[in-house]
């Protein structure tokens, strides 16, 4: 039995290390690509990566329990304020927190920092 268990455990791996791969790169490669768009003046491109990053990361609950990685979510509401388009990033801070409930699994300084987060935003611009 325990090399049935030792199988399936490196198909998991293996199916993670799949599932984690947007445009034929591994999530966090895209940092560097996400910076570079930016440098160069592409938000809108860069913002749309970072959708594309954060369906895949929304998938990967199944494979690993730890809340998706706030930073994809951080990134993509701070593009979003320097377009001034707060209403969207309300949006993708209200999508991590949908994603991390406070019912799950384990407390996380994340869900605090992006809450606070959230209640600035929808306060300061009346949303």
């Amino acid at each position: 039995m325990r090399q049935v268990d030792m199988a399936i455990a490196a198909i998991n791996a293996e199916e993670l290390m799949r599932r984690r791969r947007v445009r034929g790169l591994d999530l966090n490669d895209h940092i560097a690509v996400i910076d570079s768009l930016v440098s160069e003046g592409l938000v809108p491109e860069a913002l749309e990566l970072l959708d594309e990053i954060i369906a895949v990361v929304e998938t990967l609950e199944q494979y690993d329990d730890r809340e998706p990685q706030p930073y994809w979510y951080e990134r993509a509401a701070g593009l979003h304020r320097r377009l001034g388009n707060h209403g969207a990033e309300l949006d993708v801070l209200g999508r991590w927190l949908i994603a991390w409930p406070q019912a799950r699994k384990r407390p996380d300084v994340a869900r605090d920092r992006i809450r606070a987060r959230y209640r600035d935003v929808a306060d300061r611009h009346g949303i």
